[in-house]
């Protein structure tokens, strides 16, 4: 609702201007209003201050860091977020005010949309028992790793909320309708197999009455079943439930080791994270540095050479990939760090993950191989600063 001086306005989602979807509560807004007999609603709907978009990057208790579409990182704080459904994490999207401080880019007055889609389109769909019917169906795989908050099957749940979110986007779920051309199921393609290679689909049935479709906000779909069988709902929906597509070519998966590979901001990445081991944490920032940039320098070494494989996982509309950071010792990897290809032919390292932070986005493209990035320990094992939320 919009309180204007003639009353309140209503507005639907779908009325919000594509240039601000991210609204406040008492926030002033441009509008257009219509109307159709007695009723009036608005359209169009815009905040009046414009702010940035990004996606956060890195968040812990205290702030993060936040990637805008330029590729320009702010800091910000807890005391900066404004608005927020749950625990931002990262890779929720945010829309922020720009500001600079202490020599820093800063985001102020954050907001952020972090609802999963797939808890707004049916929220009884990642229920535990939910959940444990889809793993016993899948080829067996080890989901209860990772474990945050107690919670059951947490990779299992991270995977569900990503490729949904990914297959709404794409348009990939596809609905049966009625008669009245009004939809009655939706069926969508979870992206797992069974240990057959069967494709594993999820059903749902539409709780809104017919006479109830025209609500500003109609009720949430309920989850039905997972089938394996291509069922009449699946035959009869309008378009082919397919598995969300996080690349255009395959080749998009190959890592180019001949690539040149830019390195300062990964370094600085680095040593301004709190993933850094303790025996690290001793040096002042320019021993730090120099360390650390010889860490990386072997680390990519070790991929050029062969040595090592670089991983892939999804990034936007595009592949990214996360390769071993040895900083301890020369054989196991202490963390990740993020390339990225970008328009000059040549990779760029911005990011440094956590290991269980980048297994859970290699994942959404499938099992992952690897001799370096496996699901070796739990949340509980690690220490409190490296506690990232889901992807």
């Amino acid at each position: 609702m919009i309180n204007t001086d003639n009353g309140l306005l209503p507005f639907k989602k779908k009325d919000i201007a594509q240039s601000a979807t991210l609204l406040c509560e008492k926030e002033p807004v441009f509008f257009d209003m219509i109307q159709s007999g007695d009723l009036r609603s608005a359209v169009n709907v815009t905040s009046v201050k414009q702010r940035s978009r990004g996606k956060i990057i890195f968040f812990m208790d205290n702030g993060g860091l936040i990637e805008d579409e330029r590729g320009v990182i702010f800091e910000f704080t807890h005391k900066d977020i404004i608005q927020a459904n749950r625990k931002p994490q990262r890779g929720d999207t945010v829309e922020f005010r720009m500001g600079w401080e202490d020599g820093n880019f800063k985001a102020w007055k954050v907001v952020c949309d972090n609802s999963p889609a797939v808890q707004k389109f049916c929220p009884a769909f990642l229920t535990e028992d939910c959940l444990e019917k889809l793993a016993l169906l899948a080829a067996p795989e080890n989901w209860n790793i990772l474990n945050m908050e107690e919670l059951k099957l947490p990779l299992l749940r991270n995977y569900l909320y990503n490729t949904f979110d990914y297959a709404m986007s794409q348009e990939r779920i596809g609905y049966m309708h009625n008669s009245k051309q009004q939809k009655t199921h939706a069926c969508f393609n979870t992206g797992l197999l069974t240990a057959g290679g069967e494709e594993i689909y999820a059903i749902f049935y539409r709780k809104t009455k017919p006479d109830e479709e025209a609500l500003p906000e109609p009720k949430p779909w309920g989850f039905s079943y997972f089938t394996d069988k291509w069922m009449p709902v699946v035959l009869q929906c309008d378009r082919t439930p397919l598995a969300p597509s996080y690349y255009r070519h395959p080749r998009e998966r190959v890592f180019n080791t001949d690539a040149p590979i830019q390195l300062k901001k990964a370094v600085l990445a680095a040593c301004h994270t709190r993933l850094l081991p303790a025996s690290f944490l001793i040096y002042d920032i320019e021993t730090l540095i120099e360390k650390v940039s010889d860490r990386v320098e072997y680390s990519l070494c070790k991929l050029r050479n062969g040595e090592t494989k670089a991983v892939a996982k999804p990034y936007k509309k595009t592949i990214e990939f996360v390769a071993p950071l040895f900083l301890k010792n020369d054989h196991t990897a202490d963390l990740a760090l993020v390339i990225r290809y970008n328009e000059n032919k040549e990779y760029k390292c911005t990011v440094i993950l956590p290991l269980d932070t980048a297994y859970k986005g290699a994942r959404l493209l499938g099992p992952v191989k690897s001799d370096w990035l496996k699901p070796v320990c739990s949340f509980s094992e690690l220490p409190l600063e490296t506690s990232l939320q889901f992807i």
